[in-house]
């Protein structure tokens, strides 16, 4: 199997490095999914309000005496256009001493995980997709398949998870967007060569559970998820960059949370259950006073279950920038 991933004329083979950030590539799909075709687009919903609100940033931040801690939301793909960030944003980062991730940035960009993940979203033998998901999920899968010049067959033998994977990572690449330009990268990046110590809220072997865990029926509703935010991607790209630029929490919120409606026990295990495992640990980060950045998924910190709230519920005094 791995020697398929790894054959240059497969379109797949140049997705493999990218692969440690599945968990990242799954939710920033669903920051993708606007209103279906026929409703009227997130844009045109909350320009009126953007047009009364000065823009601000996708950062917040909670003052402690002398220290303070940061929270920036991401979009974990962008493009090169995407840079320079905010000058608030890069204060953020130069103020800090410590910059966390959810992961382990580290053991993401390890060539070893790309292959315990491909080993990982490989069906044992006997086993295929076919066999696994629904004639119309099937269906779907084929079509996209085709769409993105995969072959069916070969394809057929990874799970729904890792097929969704490695769908978005095409479509979204076509679009100019990668993971080497998300933030998560450049500010990794920084921290090494300045000297500054990264750490993270989950390990890799947590990150991969998040997938390798899922029930078979939690696996083909993800798939679905991914393959519904496929089909609005191109159209609605341009306009989500634009407001998490500026902050446009209504329009986020539009689009990342509405996308888990009919699917609540995924935006649990994704977002809620994860939110509130960080908790302890951003509050421990608080009360070190030590000035600090936390870089994760917008979509964390949005909605009742959303990183903001739970602070406010604690008494912290949040604040956007």
């Amino acid at each position: 199997m791995l020697s398929v991933l790894q054959n240059r004329t497969w379109p797949i083979a140049r997705c493999v490095r990218g692969l440690g950030f599945m968990a990242l590539a799954v939710l920033t799909l669903a920051c993708f999914v606007g209103p279906a075709r026929g409703q009227q687009p997130v844009a045109s919903v909350s320009a009126r309000k953007a047009a009364d609100t000065p823009s601000r940033n996708p950062l917040w931040v909670i003052e402690n005496g002398k220290s303070k801690t940061y929270i920036l939301g991401t979009i974990h793909l962008m493009s090169a256009k995407s840079y320079p960030l905010s000058e608030a944003i890069e204060k953020a980062y130069s103020e800090s001493d410590i910059v966390v991730f959810e992961s382990d940035m580290r053991a993401i960009n390890r060539a070893d995980t790309q292959v315990r993940l491909t080993q990982g979203g490989t069906y044992p033998a006997g086993r295929t997709l076919r066999k696994s998901v629904s004639s119309a999920t099937y269906a779907r899968f084929e079509k996209r398949c085709a769409a993105a010049g995969l072959p069916v067959r070969q394809m057929d033998r990874f799970k729904p998870w890792f097929c969704g994977i490695t769908f978005t990572m095409l479509e979204i690449r076509k679009l100019g967007f990668d993971f080497e330009y998300g933030p998560e990268q450049y500010f990794y990046r920084r921290a090494r060569k300045d000297g500054k110590k990264p750490d993270y809220f989950e390990s890799i072997d947590e990150h991969f559970r998040l997938f390798t865990g899922l029930s078979k029926k939690e696996d083909e509703q993800l798939f679905l998820q991914t393959l519904d935010a496929l089909d609005l991607v191109k159209r609605d790209t341009a306009g989500i960059v634009q407001r998490w630029k500026t902050g446009d929490l209504d329009g986020l919120t539009l689009n990342m949370l509405d996308s888990f409606k009919t699917r609540p026990l995924l935006r649990k295990c994704l977002l809620g259950d994860r939110n509130r495992k960080w908790m302890p640990k951003i509050e421990e980060r608080i009360k070190k006073g030590q000035t600090t950045l936390i870089v994760v998924g917008v979509a964390h910190l949005l909605g009742d279950q959303g990183l903001i709230e739970l602070l406010k519920k604690t008494g912290q005094a949040v604040r956007q920038l």
